[in-house]
């Protein structure tokens, strides 16, 4: 794959090797697996359990604080060079896939999940190596020339991935695996996602989202539709579901809490 500002216009994507190094990268999952640890035993729980639960950390979170230098002193000035203009940092994540949460993730258009807040391009950077067989990145080249669509909505029930079917992407999608300090820079309409993981390897990534330092899209983006019970709808559903079934059933009246309604509910049942 060619690597230039010229091929990334064009595609909407592109490859940029050893942006960090092996050591940086080795250091960064190092922490970043003390502090999962951590977590989980704040929690009461097992690792296995936190990440078969987890799979994102959004800054700040305890992941993203120790690594966040690294995205102002070397992430930036190196896009900034890359680009050749003054960037602005919209968000900085942290995702994972491991033995424990292996699924893919549907194909989707990034720009679509952030109307109050667009952003022009991602930075996708493996922080271990990801080969075809750990839920390699995958995406259309081209596609973010197209229509933006609205957000895809692949928690619920009946959901189904049309793009990840279509012709023009079995046809014409291609898959990037990587090295741990490589990054993929990609336009935030394009279409990707990402494979099923078959190993049991863990495959952490340091995603940061940007755009220039004024950066309005001369595009429109369309609203989010909910559904019924999804993305943005389940916690809601969920929890006015227990709470109605404990008033008709038992008679209880309690407050939108989802701990207290399950609670509740095991205690019930148990009667």
């Amino acid at each position: 794959m060619e690597i230039s500002k010229e091929h990334f216009v064009k595609e909407g994507v592109v490859v940029l090797k050893n942006i960090l190094s092996s050591t940086q990268t080795a250091v960064m999952v190092e922490t970043m697996n003390q502090k999962i640890l951590a977590c989980a035993q704040a929690l009461n729980c097992n690792v296995s359990d936190y990440l078969r639960n987890v799979s994102r950390w959004l800054h700040p979170s305890p992941l993203t604080h120790p690594v966040y230098p690294v995205v102002e002193e070397i992430l930036k000035p190196f896009l900034e060079a890359f680009m050749g203009e003054t960037l602005r940092l919209s968000k900085v994540n942290i995702i994972s896939k491991s033995a424990y949460a292996r699924e893919s993730i549907p194909c989707h258009q990034d720009i679509a999940y952030s109307p109050e807040r667009p952003y022009a391009f991602s930075l996708w950077l493996a922080l271990q190596p990801v080969g075809l067989e750990d839920g390699v990145l995958e995406c259309l080249p081209g596609s973010h020339q197209g229509p933006i669509h609205p957000a895809v909505d692949f928690w619920k029930p009946d959901f189904f991935d049309a793009m990840y079917h279509s012709a023009l992407w079995q046809e014409g999608s291609i898959a990037l695996p990587v090295e741990a300090g490589d990054g993929i820079l990609f336009d935030a309409r394009l279409w990707h996602g990402s494979a099923p993981s078959t190993s049991s390897h863990n495959r952490f990534a340091l995603v940061s989202r940007w755009g220039p330092l004024h950066y309005r899209p001369s595009f429109d983006i369309p609203p989010k539709v909910p559904a019924f019970f999804g993305m943005w709808t389940c916690a809601k559903q969920t929890i006015d579901l227990l709470q109605q079934g404990l008033y008709d059933f038992f008679g209880l009246t309690v407050e939108a809490d989802l701990d207290l309604c399950l609670r509740l509910w095991a205690d019930c049942l148990k009667m």
